[in-house]
């Protein structure tokens, strides 16, 4: 697999972990003796990073066709309710699919995302309120999922949060392809 048949595909961010991993790969081998040098050096900086482009997401007056259709997604019933929880919260899907019900306190209508969660930029626990419609999402899943953990565990391996692609596939399969992606709900709510 070649870094630019990605970039030039457009798939960046697949791009970009697969070049992080093979340079800790190489890292293990210059630290282990294996290797005199790491040829992933500063590749990054030659590579479209696509950083500055937004998430895919609905215009505004689109919206209520979409919430219809997550609404009625005919497969996954937690995964139905993850994209609902995405539109109510305006969270990254990564602090979604990781969390863990130990975060929520469904008494105060508060979900405390702690420091340690990846994503985390501003270094402190991220306090997401949690409307009446949340907490009724929530409440469902409970039924699916609350035996475990994390509130969206992997289908193999209930200790493991589910796909990194879980909620963007869903997208997919209800018509939004390359329209919405999980993350650009953050973008709608803060254009609303």
């Amino acid at each position: 697999m070649r870094l630019r048949g990605l970039e030039k595909q457009g798939i960046l961010e697949q791009m970009s972990r697969v070049r992080a991993y093979c340079k800790d790969v190489y890292d293990l081998a210059r630290v282990t003796g294996r290797a005199v040098n790491n040829p992933l050096e500063g590749v990054h900086k030659f590579l479209s990073s696509g950083k500055a482009e937004n998430y895919a997401h609905v215009p505004p007056d689109e919206l209520p066709a979409l919430l219809r259709a997550i609404s009625s997604y005919p497969h996954a019933k937690d995964v139905q309710l993850g994209l609902q929880l995405l539109t109510l919260l305006a969270v990254r899907p990564s602090e979604l699919r990781e969390a863990t019900w130990s975060e929520f306190d469904l008494a105060k209508k508060i979900w405390t995302v702690p420091i340690e969660r990846k994503g985390r930029k501003k270094g402190r626990e991220h306090l997401v309120p949690l409307s009446r419609q949340a907490i009724d999402a929530l409440k469902q899943l409970y039924v699916i999922t609350g035996s475990y953990t994390l509130l969206f565990p992997g289908r193999s391996d209930r200790t493991k949060p589910r796909s990194d692609t879980v909620f963007l596939m869903a997208l997919r399969r209800l018509g939004y392809e390359g329209r919405q992606t999980g993350h650009g709900f953050r973008h709608i709510a803060s254009t609303i």
